[in-house]
C-alpha cells in the first residue's frame, strides 16, 4: 500500500509492518474460508464454508437509501470484495480505530494500485463496500461425545455503522466523507487474528478470484507447516469448491488456479503429482535435502526432516525443534556421518549419536580417490552368497546387484535374510532399524519387481527389523 495513504507516522508504520508497506493486513477468517467467486443468484442469502467440525457463514443483509427504503443486499463476492475486504482490516489496523474512509482515501489507494475506478468497475467497487457493510459473519463449531451432541455458534455484523455517498447525477461523483465503522465485535478479533499479505498479488491475480483466494490461503497456511503435509481434495472441495459439484473439475480448477499463485508465494511447494487424492504441501524453509542414491543430485526427504531422524528414532518434538532451530547444511552433516557409522555398525543408539554429532558439528571425512575407486570395483562375496539356500531368493539377489552395481548391492541387501516367503508376500529382515526403513523406503519396488518375476502372485515385499 502507499505510503501516502497510511494514517499513521512512519516510525509507526514499520514498528507495525517493517521497512516493507506493501503488505496489508486481513483476518485470519478471511485467509482461510473464502467468498463466493461470483455474485450469487438474488434469493441465496448466505454462503458457507466448511472446515471439519467448524463452518463460517456470510449472510447478506439490509442497508436503507437515501429516501429510507430498505433495500436488501447481496453476499459480497467476486475479486473486487476480496480487495476490499483486506482494505477495511487494514485501515482498521493501521489507524487503531474502527472508523475507516470509504472516500478520497480509498479511491486513492485503488488509483495507486492501478485499480480502474471508473464506469463499470466503480459500480461494483461501490456494490460490494454495500454488500460488505450490510454483511453478517457466523462461525460455528460441533461435535460429539459418548453422552451427547452439542454446537455453538458466534455471529457478528461487519459493520456498526456506515455512511454512504448517493448520486442525483449519475455522470458526477459526489464526496461528503463516506465512512465505514467496523463492529466492536470484529474489532476485538482483530488483536489476535490478524495476518500480514502482500497486496500485490492480489491486484495482479484480479482475472482469478480462486487463484486470490489460494495466495491468500496458502500464506496464511505455510506459516504453521514445519514438515509436508497431506491434504485431500475432499476437504479441498468442501473449503473452495463451492458451486463445483464434480469432484473431478474442482480438482482442475484447484490445480489450475494454484498454479497460477505459486509464483508469489515464497518457500511454498505444492506436489499434485504424488497422490491422486492428495496435494503434499511443504515448507521449504523446514525441508532438508540429502544426494539421491540413484541419481547423485540434492533430492527433498520424503516427509521433509521427518523421513531421516524419525528412523534414527528421533523424537518428535525434538525433530520440530531442530526444523526450526538448525542450519541445514549441519542436519545433513550430522545425519550423513551417523548413516555413515550405522552402515560400518558402530552406532547402537542412532537419536543420541545424530544428537551429538549436530551438536558438535560432526561430518563425514572426504573420501580420497584410491578408497572411491577401491569401492566402485567391490565384488560379489561368492562365499557368503554360497549360504543362501533359497534359490529364488539367490536370483534376486545377483539380479539387484546387476541393476543397482555391486557397492549399493553390498551396502543394503547383502546383509538381508529370508524371514519368511509365501505364494504372496515375502518378508526379509535386516540388522537395524535404520537399514530396514532405508530399504524399504529406497529399494522395495526394485526387489518387488525381481521377485514377482519369480513368483507371478507376489504382490509384497516387506523389509522388517
Amino acid at each position: 500500500m502507499p505510503k501516502d495513504i497510511v494514517k499513521i507516522s512512519g516510525d509507526s508504520a514499520k514498528q507495525v509492518l517493517g521497512e516493507n508497506v506493501s503488505k496489508i493486513y486481513t483476518h485470519a477468517v478471511f485467509a482461510q474460508c473464502v467468498l463466493p467467486v461470483r455474485s450469487l443468484p438474488n434469493e441465496i442469502t448466505h454462503y458457507e464454508v466448511k472446515h471439519g467440525n467448524a463452518s463460517l457463514m456470510i449472510q447478506s443483509g439490509v442497508l436503507w437509501d437515501d429516501k429510507g427504503n430498505a433495500v436488501k443486499m447481496e453476499v459480497p463476492a467476486g475479486p473486487k470484495a476480496r480487495i476490499l475486504l483486506p482494505y477495511i482490516i487494514d485501515q482498521v489496523v493501521r489507524n487503531d480505530s474502527p472508523e475507516v474512509d470509504m472516500g478520497d482515501n480509498m479511491y486513492r489507494f485503488m488509483q495507486e494500485n492501478n485499480i480502474k475506478i471508473g464506469g463499470a468497475n466503480r459500480k461494483e467497487l461501490q456494490r460490494q463496500i454495500n454488500n460488505i457493510a450490510a454483511s453478517s459473519i457466523n462461525i460455528g463449531v460441533w461435535g460429539e461425545t459418548e453422552t451427547h451432541r452439542f454446537g455453538k455458534q458466534k455471529t457478528y455484523r461487519v459493520a456498526s455503522e456506515v455512511s454512504f455517498w448517493h448520486e442525483k447525477d449519475i455522470n458526477q461523483l459526489t464526496f461528503w466523507n463516506p465512512t465505514l465503522t467496523i463492529s466492536a465485535e470484529l474489532m476485538d478479533t482483530l488483536n489476535s487474528h490478524r495476518v500480514l499479505i502482500d497486496m500485490k498479488p492480489l491486484i495482479e491475480l484480479q482475472n482469478s478470484p480462486r487463484a486470490m483466494d489460494m495466495y491468500m490461503w496458502l500464506s496464511y497456511r505455510i506459516q504453521t507447516v514445519k514438515r509436508p503435509i497431506k491434504i485431500s481434495y475432499k476437504d479441498l472441495h468442501s473449503i473452495f469448491g463451492k458451486g463445483t459439484k464434480a469432484l473431478r473439475s474442482f480438482k482442475q480448477d484447484f490445480i489450475r488456479s494454484t498454479k497460477e499463485a505459486l509464483p508469489y508465494l515464497k518457500n511454498v511447494n505444492v506436489n499434485f503429482e504424488g497422490d491422486k487424492k492428495h496435494i503434499i504441501l511443504s515448507n521449504n524453509n523446514h525441508s532438508v535435502y540429502l544426494s539421491s542414491i540413484k541419481t547423485g543430485k540434492d533430492i527433498a526427504i520424503e516427509d521433509g526432516i521427518f523421513g531421516e531422524l524419525k528412523s534414527f528414532g528421533v523424537p518428535k518434538s525434538r525433530i520440530e525443534h531442530i526444523a526450526i532451530s538448525a542450519e541445514k547444511d549441519k542436519i545433513k552433516k550430522a545425519i550423513d556421518v551417523t548413516r555413515a557409522s550405522l552402515e560400518k555398525g558402530n552406532v547402537k543408539n542412532p537419536a543420541g549419536f545424530f544428537t551429538k554429532a549436530l551438536n558438535e558439528g560432526w561430518g563425514v571425512p572426504d573420501q580420497d580417490n584410491s578408497k572411491v575407486e577401491k569401492e566402485q570395483n567391490q565384488n560379489i562375496d561368492e562365499e557368503f552368497e554360497r549360504l543362501i539356500k533359497d534359490k529364488q531368493w539367490k536370483i534376486v539377489r545377483m539380479q539387484f546387484a546387476q541393476m543397482k552395481g555391486i557397492p549399493t548391492f553390498n551396502s543394503w541387501i547383502k546383509d538381508l535374510t529370508l524371514e519368511e516367503k509365501n505364494d504372496s508376500e515375502v518378508v526379509l529382515k535386516a540388522k537395524s532399524r535404520f537399514v530396514s526403513n532405508y530399504v524399504q523406503k529406497n529399494f522395495s519396488k526394485e526387489l518387488q519387481a525381481l521377485w514377482k518375476a519369480q513368483e507371478k502372485a507376489l504382490n509384497v515385499v516387506k523389509i522388517v527389523y
